[in-house]
């Protein structure tokens, strides 16, 4: 799952800590960046985070995510 609506700056363990209170269950959380590969520095950090979750979560349980971290997200 791909969620819109987080600032760029706000940390992975917060967004993961968040989504523990909510009880969604993931396995990886990933930030989208843009780095120059010729010097490895980053660039820009984008507002998309892409979501893992676990097999056992139900599909319909994370599409009425509406909150992270007092943001509403899309």
């Amino acid at each position: 799952m791909v969620l819109k609506g987080i600032p760029p700056n706000v940390p992975v363990d917060e967004i993961q800590a968040d989504l523990t209170v909510q009880e969604l269950w993931f396995m990886k959380i990933s930030h989208i960046m843009k780095t120059d590969k010729a010097t490895q520095t980053l660039i820009t950090k984008y507002p998309v985070f892409v979501f893992t979750f676990q097999t056992s979560t139900d599909v319909c349980e994370t599409l009425q995510i509406k909150k992270v971290c007092h943001y509403i997200i899309r």
